[in-house]
């Protein structure tokens, strides 16, 4: 056996898990931070709640034997209401260690809740076992997706159709919004191609959101809705991010294609200029010159704007880069044109 082989297998397994847990320790901190902002919001800063989320769930990804992420993962989804997952997160933070206080703490809190929960069914209005047989009835699938519910045709008769619709309604809400959390909330468009997912996101939640609604009229009519809509709320949240985000990739992406086109415009000037003739058409170029500049001081000021609202995409920076250094090849254009009338 090449034991010196396996002794530098070893090193690089060694090594590598040292990063990971590294790695992991950054994640936890980076989830712990935003958590602590979404707490400074009282938890109406949603985005900070689900970039928390999506950083936990990495570190827990990497560091499986860490019980802080699942504790931290747990709390989460147990203000979000969302019981199942914060009883997921408990269960595999009893299985690294079964008498940890606080977890059991958490443990103890979401079983109160989920009683209370079922104590606190919403209370029925005045009902009448039968409805309008012509109804178009539809069996009501348990659990359905959040998608497939909200755009069904859906004409609950009995008392019992209406405690499954509340009931399926409820359990799709928190699956949405467990979703959403998991998944990072995306920076200004660097593409057209990013802005048409953001557009088609945007589209989707108002489609739920819109379908939402209609069934929380159904509901109306037997049950008292106020407890879904409280859910839902976060998703009114997100829809407006959203609704900003695609406004600020529009006037991103509209900045990024006039920079392109100015960058095309001073390459056409400076290969035209190369055959100027007369002092004239060199007063021209000086003019187009003292243009450019101010389009360029223009687009800093708007990309500050932007830079205060979002992220910007690097390579809209150094698109911006690019335009600084085409007009400081077409300056030193001009200060060689200018040499030559001199002479």
């Amino acid at each position: 056996m090449d034991f010196k082989a396996l002794q530098s297998v070893q090193n690089q397994t060694s090594d590598l898990s040292q990063v990971r847990s590294q790695r992991s320790e950054t994640l936890l901190h980076q989830g712990l931070d935003l958590f602590e902002k979404a707490e400074q919001s009282h938890f109406q800063d949603l985005i900070s709640l689900q970039n928390a989320c999506a950083k936990l769930i990495e570190a827990m990804k990497l560091n499986r034997g860490d019980i802080r992420s699942y504790a931290a993962l747990a709390t989460i989804f147990y203000i979000l209401e969302d019981l199942s997952m914060a009883a997921h997160y408990i269960h595999s933070a009893l299985g690294i260690d079964p008498k940890h206080a606080i977890i059991l703490q958490l443990q103890a809190l979401v079983q109160e809740k989920a009683e209370r929960r079922q104590e606190e069914r919403p209370l029925k209005k005045n009902r009448t076992e039968s409805r309008d047989p012509a109804a178009n009835r539809i069996t009501l699938l348990q659990g359905p997706s959040i998608g497939k519910l909200f755009s069904l045709e859906i004409h609950p008769e009995s008392a019992d159709e209406f405690d499954q619709l509340y009931e399926n309604t409820e359990n799709s809400l928190f699956t949405w919004i467990r979703n959403l959390m998991q998944t990072p909330f995306p920076e200004l468009a660097a593409q057209d191609t990013d802005l048409e997912t953001q557009k088609s996101a945007l589209d989707e939640i108002e489609t739920h959101l819109q379908n939402f609604q209609k069934i929380i009229e159904i509901l109306n009519e037997d049950l008292e809705t106020q407890p879904l809509i409280q859910i839902s709320r976060p998703i009114e949240t997100l829809r407006k991010r959203y609704q900003n985000l695609v406004q600020n990739s529009e006037r991103m992406l509209q900045l990024k294609h006039t920079i392109e086109e100015e960058i095309q415009l001073l390459q056409q000037v400076s290969e035209e200029a190369q055959t100027i003739e007369t002092e004239e058409d060199f007063s021209i170029l000086e003019e187009n010159l003292e243009a450019v500049m101010e389009n360029y001081a223009d687009y800093g000021r708007r990309l500050d704007e932007l830079q205060k609202k979002s992220q910007i995409p690097e390579s809209i920076f150094a698109q911006y880069k690019q335009l600084n250094q085409s007009i400081e090849k077409y300056q030193d254009l001009l200060d060689e044109i200018a040499v030559r009338f001199q002479k």
